[in-house]
């Protein structure tokens, strides 16, 4: 018995290990943290999680190149030269760059007395030979007019001694090793880095061949998102890690304070400049080549658009297209599970859970019918007989999984407990309230999810949460237990002030998608879907619910201040209308008590002023101002406002600039309105000079800020231009030393030497063109405008992997301030920039588009970084208000834009969310409106 109970165990160990898919990496080098997320990643299961099951192959001086491309292993990481294998014809897909900044370096000796490259000249070089491995090294002499040539070439050891024993002057490193050799050694050194020299290379750079991309994507998908956990592992648990290496991966016998000095510094390489782990910039990668065809190492030019995988892509089977295509699916809906799925007063299904449904159907093109239940119970039968396909809006249990299949989860939320407050102090945890009687619905999620884990629980079942709630309201219970939104959603609604939820359970309710059992197709296209779902969209819809709908009971204590208050107006006016009837002197006492100025007109006279008023205008009594006109109070220029605004019965408030009666200016706000029955104008004065000179301060302040930006985007655009300049010059003498000099490359070199300067010197007319800040009316072309605002942030754009999309006819002119439109544009551009950032996506996209209708110019600047939250997107334009640090932004920027398009232009602006589509992908994120006059 024993033995057939074996051989079965046996057997279905087997079975499952034929599940995961096997595949193979090749190591670039000797065990070592270098690869350390791998490591990881295989330890802790998440290459099992996925499906797969990965031998690691330590380096043995094999071609990795031709071993992925043959299929001889599945992955490999290379050095950056994985661009030119490209480009000499390998089939290569990348995959991931785990370093983003590459930790090979020279290294020399403080007493070599080497102090910049120029000093190589004639030193001993410890160098590999292989001028395709080492290409950022060579670009960065050549780029000091240093040629390989001038060094005395010494072969590698990869010993750091032949250094220290003075057998070579120079030797390349990674910085991550050698130096803490030197370190423990106390022997001071000299780093030379390619990137201080403009040459930041990738490097550990995960890659497959295209064939294999092709035909298994999903694999590719699933093997790096569990690498990339597995480096997020090993970052966040270096001891941990350094553990595991020393027991299992340390064939070069390491220390641990070896491992520990390289953990940290390749962290720093791989999260540098805080750019996502793993990401590859088309960009950098194209630069790369660049380099390596200036060097005269190149053969073929490369599609760059095809030689990095897209994991934002679904791969569908044919299996999977044609049930989509083919199939309608009945879901079944519960009506009343508020937040996450109910039907509204319009008959829709709405919902947290129906939300997130609605977008995946949109998004894969799913045929859907709706069938709506009452009882929970009935859609969970209904599944079990076939008679409906899925439910979005639940989790996984045991019994549920002997007659259904589950996706992914897409959401998660604590199972928490209802209770009245009187009890807060005698239940502070689910400890205490565990062993009492606790109501549940029945066949709930909450309540199989608790079965399992305390069966001995004392449920009282209920049909609803309504019925639930009321029991711990009348104490016939302790406690409610169901998933956190549904409780807090439902207490607000049904107002009972008395019940809280202030207990959670150690139990979080996964919201998945429950498919019936002989649709696994239809859950393995769900979860392709699940997978590449922003957790920016998860988000929104979140935020969405628990600003709209969790607070929607009614707020009496608003009603009653705005009654109050509205009462004390009733009364404050009542009072007022009695008391100028009764006495004109008290009248002016009340208009003399106003903090603004009070001018009244008749037929365009003065006819009263009020003290404010005449401190204001420096009269010294009623009569230097009583009779006199009112343009007599008004700058030359500002009449025309005035006589629009006496145009109107009544104005909102708007600017002007008056002046005294000795004929000083100062800028006010004014607001008239007509006293009918009177004939008389009224006019409220405030005079604003004050905060006019501080706006000017902001408007200053906002400019060094923008310039600031701005200097920090051109070193980003200079930096590549001058490094191509330098590369040319120094690789056409390369070029000439080696023999393979002629005429058409040293012309190429030239046209692309003068291409940069003009790009240089066009950089900078730009900038001076934006500090220079002359405030001119002009008519200027919006497209002209806008292509300089994209060489101002260019430079930015590219180091963070944004796509700006300029969509404007060419023949569009603005009459207004074309130095203010720019810096309104880098404004919104640096607050879509700081959000692109936080998401991590392959696709960063800003698109500048404009359309001009009869009376206005509307400019639309829109990303993809998921909007903004619904609880500030109308706080964003007022001042300091900002989501940064303090030491990272001001508030300033949209402030000042606001100000500039709305005042200066006399223009609207507004930030709306919005979904788009771009090349037949759907984005979300926050769209800045401009809206300027024609006229």
């Amino acid at each position: 018995m024993k033995k057939l109970i074996l051989i079965i165990l046996l057997f279905i160990t087997s079975l499952y290990s034929r599940e995961l898919q096997k595949v193979s990496l090749q190591l670039l080098w000797k065990h070592q943290f270098e690869f350390a997320g791998y490591y990881m990643a295989k330890e802790k299961g998440f290459y099992k999680n996925n499906g797969l099951d990965v031998t690691l192959k330590e380096f043995n001086n094999n071609n990795i190149i031709q071993d992925v491309t043959s299929g001889k292993t599945t992955f490999g990481i290379s050095y950056p030269d994985v661009v030119l294998a490209k480009s000499n014809g390998a089939d290569i897909t990348l995959i991931a760059a785990i370093l983003q900044s590459s930790p090979l370096a020279l290294i020399s000796l403080q007493s070599s007395n080497i102090n910049s490259i120029k000093d190589f000249k004639n030193k001993k070089i410890m160098i590999n030979n292989n001028a395709i491995q080492t290409a950022s090294i060579t670009a960065m002499l050549q780029s000091q007019k240093i040629s390989i040539n001038d060094l005395k070439l010494k072969q590698h050891t990869f010993k750091i001694e032949d250094l220290i024993d003075h057998k070579v002057d120079i030797s390349t490193c990674f910085i991550s090793n050698e130096p803490f050799i030197l370190h423990q050694k106390n022997i001071r050194y000299k780093i030379w880095d390619p990137k201080d020299y403009g040459f930041d290379f990738y490097n550990n750079i995960l890659f497959t061949s295209g064939k294999f991309a092709h035909y298994h994507p999903n694999i590719v998908k699933d093997f790096k998102e569990a690498t990339l956990k597995g480096w997020k592992y090993a970052f966040n648990h270096i001891n941990e890690t350094i553990n595991v290496i020393l027991k299992k991966y340390n064939t070069q016998h390491k220390t641990k304070e070896a491992l520990l000095y390289e953990a940290h510094i390749l962290k720093e390489l791989a999260l540098y400049d805080n750019i996502p782990l793993g990401n590859i910039n088309k960009t950098k990668i194209q630069r790369i080549y660049d380099v390596y065809n200036l060097l005269g190492l190149t053969k073929n030019k490369i599609n760059f658009n095809n030689f990095i995988f897209d994991d934002s892509k679904v791969y569908l089977t044919t299996r999977e297209k044609n049930f989509i295509k083919n199939t309608t699916i009945t879901v079944a809906v519960s009506k009343n599970w508020q937040p996450f799925t109910f039907v509204n007063d319009q008959g829709k299904i709405d919902g947290i859970s129906s939300n997130y449904w609605q977008y995946l159907v949109k998004r894969i093109g799913l045929k859907v019918k709706y069938k709506y239940y009452d009882q929970f119970a009935n859609q969970l039968n209904d599944i079990k007989n076939k008679k409906a396909d899925i439910i979005y809006s639940t989790g996984a249990t045991k019994d549920r999984k002997q007659y259904a299949v589950f996706t992914k989860n897409y959401i998660s939320f604590p199972i928490s407990i209802a209770i009245n407050s009187k009890n807060i102090i005698k239940y502070g945890s689910f400890n205490d309230i565990k062993d009492k009687k606790i109501a549940v619905g029945k066949n709930f999620t909450a309540h199989k999810l608790l079965k399992e884990r305390y069966p001995d629980i004392h449920f009282v079942f209920v049909n609803s949460i309504k019925e639930g709630l009321k029991k711990v309201a009348n104490n016939e219970v302790d406690g409610f237990a169901e998933i956190r939104p549904s409780l807090i959603y439902n207490i607000n609604k049904l107002g009972y002030k008395d019940l809280q939820v202030n207990i959670n359970t150690d139990i979080m309710f996964n919201l998945s998608i429950m498919v019936r059992d002989d649709y696994s197709v239809l859950q393995s296209i769900l979860n392709k879907y699940i997978d590449v779902t922003k957790d920016s969209q998860i988000a929104t819809i979140i935020t969405k619910w628990e600003n709209m709908q969790f607070k929607n009971q009614t707020n009496y204590k608003l009603i009653i201040k705005l009654l109050v208050a509205t009462t004390i107006i009733i009364i404050f006016f009542l009072y007022r209308q009695y008391f100028l009837k009764k006495s004109v002197k008290e009248f002016d006492e009340l208009i003399n008590s106003t903090l603004e100025g009070i001018l009244i007109f008749k037929e365009g006279v003065v006819v009263d002023v009020n003290q404010s008023a005449l401190d204001m205008f420096n009269c010294k009594t009623k009569k230097d101002a009583i009779g006199k006109n009112l343009f007599d109070f008004v700058a030359e220029g500002h009449k025309e406002t005035i006589i629009k605004s006496l145009q109107q019965n009544d104005t909102q408030p708007y600017e002007a600039i008056l002046k005294t009666i000795d004929g000083k200016e100062f800028y006010a706000l004014l607001k008239g309105h007509n006293l009918k029955s009177k004939g008389l104008r009224l006019s409220s004065v405030i005079d604003i000079t004050q905060l006019k000179q501080q706006e000017i301060v902001l408007l200053e302040q906002s400019k060094l800020v923008a310039m600031g930006e701005m200097i920090g985007n051109i070193a980003h655009q200079w930096r590549q231009p001058l490094s191509v300049i330098s590369t040319i010059s120094s690789g056409l003498l390369f070029q000439k030393e080696m023999g393979v000099f002629n005429e058409e490359k040293f012309e190429k070199g030239m046209n692309e030497i003068t291409n940069m300067t003009q790009f240089l010197s066009q950089t900078i007319e730009d900038f001076r063109n934006f500090i220079k800040g002359d405030r001119e009316k002009i008519i200027f072309n919006l497209k002209e405008s806008v292509d300089n605002f994209l060489h101002l942030v260019e430079g930015s754009a590219k180091n963070n992997n944004i796509r700006i999309v300029i969509q404007i006819d060419k023949n569009i002119t603005i009459n207004g301030y074309k130095n203010e439109l720019v810096q309104c544009l880098i404004n919104i551009f640096n607050n879509a920039k700081d959000a692109l950032k936080e998401k991590d996506d392959l696709t960063n996209l800003v698109i500048i588009s404009a359309k001009k209708n009869e009376k206005d110019i509307i400019i639309s600047i829109q990303d993809n970084a998921g909007g903004i939250p619904d609880d500030i997107i109308t706080k964003i334009f007022e001042p300091y208000f900002t989501t940064k640090h303090q030491s990272q932004g001001t508030g300033l920027g949209l402030y000042m834009t606001h100000k500039l398009i709305t005042q200066g232009a006399n223009g609207s602006i507004q930030a709306v969310n919005k979904e788009f589509t771009f090349e037949n992908k759907t984005y979300f994120g926050a769209c800045f409106i401009i809206t300027l006059p024609l006229k």
